[in-house]
């Protein structure tokens, strides 16, 4: 604290930035950027060749885990399923175009826009197109257990050696010891086949082989240290608040000095509220001397605290396999069964909410969905309002662009903050699918409720003529679609990125090294809004697909845009993610799944509409 001061050097700042990236392998530099195309290489090349190149480089070469490989994977395989789509539907493109009048807007040329017949190879070519992604829905649970497969045994992470107990007993029943003697007893004199190994290792194995497992380490979770970790927290902040202010003081006078703590320093509540600059380094050292004991008594807590998990990671993949069967089969030092199973990877992991109850956990994962749905039918009702007051096209797609901004922030703020899942995988999966539920209802069918629907002298009645196949109506579902495709260019721009590092880190000098660090770390991304965004775009183009064939050229436009955007911006802003799971992807197909029941459906309606 007492250092004299130092301005920060940017140097330093954007080599930390760099940092979280991932680079090529040492001295393989010129290796990689040689397989880079020019245009690439000069857009976003490293031109000390120490970051992956772009379009070179695989995401799964980047040890991201399993969703982030398959997300990539999901994305380009929808970009050309939705191509494939997009010219089995051209020649009716075509043939509408024709037949529209000149002075028709060109964004509604090839719709069905005030069409007043539907001919047979409309129908013909609909059915072809649900062919088609019926026929990736068949292949595609198939290959994405090949692919987690071939990631999984190209990629090993402790998670592949470590095994979950939950509701182990307390040290002072069971001690670490006698824990790591039982799980080495029933791994002890495993037998090997050689049909267990992939290929390329099955010569260094003979059938009948016997090998003893090993123990590398265990980690043990107790109950009721989350006010611990709370008051940690809080301390960490503190801290970094005093460390700020004595810097800012020691900027300005060099021989000032670190006070001691004093209680009387304390400012007013006021002052506390929204003066908080006024408050001193004396009073906040006396706040840190009071945590300081508050936390020595709780961590040294003569009572027992019972287990939450026992983590017990092994020297090899067969040993943890094998101590699975086998605790089944033999009693644990405390006289049962333990119950356990792989664990997922540490860096999944949300330690602070081990301890969390499972009905805690489900009640403040109820109240979020509650949230989402009240979100959506206020949505309704603002979508309504635009709708009658008859905006301009643009408008109503600019709304619920706005619209779905502020549910992300509502939704990501709740799931964040409030709710306690286990692990990362399941705070990104909760958050999927409250966003993806929004953005679906607002975008796709609210749109289509409000003009099915009419409030005729306060009560809700079916629209016997709507306005679907209007051109304001094709034209409100296009630019929603264009939209989709904008959002992801203004991800390489980032702005906000751009404004911390070319104006805050140049005219407002940051008081420490740490400050100046943050303006140029890499931005924080959530999987779970991007997959929202991609089932979003693919459920209104299906949804009114009939209308509007032309969306499928768009959808594929905006997934190749996202796929390439996002792979930019992975490998050169955005932070490292945990190592997340596959089930989203799965929620992503069974998402796609309803939406080609949601297809078939407002088919159906739609050409009962037609003379």
């Amino acid at each position: 604290f007492n250092e004299p001061w130092e301005k920060p050097d940017r140097q330093v700042a954007k080599e930390f930035g760099k940092s979280h990236l991932p680079k090529c392998p040492e001295g393989t530099g010129d290796e990689w950027y040689a397989k880079e195309p020019f245009i690439p290489r000069k857009l976003f090349g490293d031109k000390h060749k120490e970051l992956l190149p772009i379009y070179a480089a695989n995401i799964d070469d980047c040890d991201y885990g399993l969703g982030i490989s398959l997300y990539f994977k999901n994305l380009m395989s929808l970009c050309m399923v939705l191509s494939g789509a997009a010219l089995v539907a051209l020649p009716m493109i075509l043939s509408n175009a024709m037949s529209q009048p000149s002075s028709m807007n060109n964004t509604l040329k090839g719709s069905y826009v005030s069409s007043e017949s539907l001919s047979f190879c409309a129908g013909i070519t609909d059915l072809v197109i649900c062919g088609l992604l019926g026929l990736l829905l068949m292949l595609a649970d198939q290959r994405e257990k090949m692919l987690v497969a071939a990631i999984d045994a190209n990629v090993q992470t402790p998670g592949d050696y470590t095994i979950v107990y939950k509701g182990a007993p307390p040290v002072q029943e069971v001690s670490v010891g006698q824990w790591r003697k039982y799980f080495e007893k029933i791994t002890k004199g495993m037998k090997r086949e050689k049909d267990e190994y992939v290929p390329e290792d099955r010569q260094f194995v003979e059938d009948g082989d016997l090998e003893d497992g090993k123990v590398v380490s265990i980690t043990f979770c107790v109950k009721g240290v989350r006010k611990i970790y709370g008051l940690v927290e809080k301390r960490r902040a503190l801290e970094e608040t005093l460390f700020l202010k004595v810097r800012s003081l020691k900027k300005k006078d060099p021989e000032y000095k670190l006070p001691h703590a004093d209680k009387k320093a304390k400012p007013s509540f006021m002052e506390g509220l929204l003066c908080s600059g006024k408050v001193g380094p004396e009073y906040i050292m006396s706040q840190l001397d009071d945590l300081d004991k508050e936390i020595d008594g709780l961590q040294t807590h003569t009572d027992p605290l019972p287990g939450s998990r026992m983590f017990v990671t092994f020297d090899t993949e067969f040993a943890m396999e094998t101590a699975i069967l086998q605790s089944a089969k033999e009693k644990a030092p405390n006289g049962k069964y333990p119950s356990v199973k792989q664990s997922c990877e540490a860096s999944d992991l949300i330690w602070e909410n081990l301890a969390v109850g499972i009905w805690e956990r489900r009640v403040r994962e109820l109240f979020g969905y509650l949230l989402c749905f009240g979100l959506i039918i206020g949505c309704f009702v603002f979508l309504i309002w635009v709708n009658g007051n008859k905006f301009h096209p643009f408008v109503s797609a600019g709304a619920i662009v706005v619209i779905n901004g502020v549910l992300k922030v509502v939704t990501v703020k709740w799931v964040k903050t409030m709710e306690r899942p286990l692990t990362f995988s399941d705070q990104q999966f909760s958050l999927m699918t409250k966003l993806t539920a929004a953005r679906i209802f607002n975008t796709s069918l609210l749109m289509f409720l409000t003009n099915v629907l009419i409030l005729d002298e306060g009560v809700w009645r079916v629209n016997k003529k709507p306005t679907l196949l209007d051109s304001e109506f094709v034209a409100k579902i296009f630019s929603t679609l264009i939209g989709d495709v904008t959002v992801s260019l203004t991800r390489l721009v980032d702005a906000p990125r751009l404004i911390k590092r070319q104006v805050l880190a140049r005219i407002a000098t940051p008081p420490t090294q740490k400050h100046m660090n943050d303006l140029f770390a890499p931005t924080q991304w959530d999987l779970a809004e991007r997959y929202s965004d991609v089932i979003k775009t693919l459920f209104l183009c299906l949804f009114y697909i009939s209308i509007m064939p032309t969306g499928l050229f768009v959808a594929a436009l905006a997934f190749f845009i996202a796929y390439w955007s996002d792979k930019i911006c992975l490998l050169r802003t955005w932070s490292k993610p945990p190592e997340l799971d596959y089930q989203m992807s799965i929620m992503a197909r069974f998402v796609l799944e309803w939406t080609l029941v949601a297809h078939l459906a407002v088919t159906y309606f739609l050409y009962s509409l037609w003379p």
